[in-house]
């Protein structure tokens, strides 16, 4: 079962514009970062974003792991990253399905 969803604000109110003059700001990461740890108390199973480079990508990730919000993120689910140009898309998707059946049966 899939639900994608677009979400315009984060829990503060902040605008989530990820329009390139400000996707990098710290206000719209913080807000992701404040939008993720919501999301993954209430979702029982998995969730997977999508970004529009493997560059931007980590720009997030590093933001929010200066911040802490990744051990956060990792203590209630497991967190898979596609590594760039490894072609392990198949392989990353797998084990992402792995562990959601495995969070599900127990």
């Amino acid at each position: 079962h899939l639900l994608p969803l677009v979400i315009s604000q984060g829990p503060t109110g902040v605008k989530l514009d990820f329009s390139f003059q400000y996707r990098e700001t710290s206000q719209v990461l913080d807000e992701l970062g404040r939008v993720l740890q919501n999301i993954v108390s209430v979702i029982p199973s998995g969730i997977v974003i999508f970004f529009p480079s493997y560059n931007y990508e980590e720009k997030v990730f590093n933001h929010l792991q200066k911040l802490g919000i990744i051990d956060k993120l990792s203590q209630k689910k497991s967190i898979f990253r596609e590594p760039k140009g490894t072609g392990d898309s198949d392989r990353i998707l797998g084990e992402y399905s792995r562990a959601v059946r495995l969070s599900m049966e127990g």
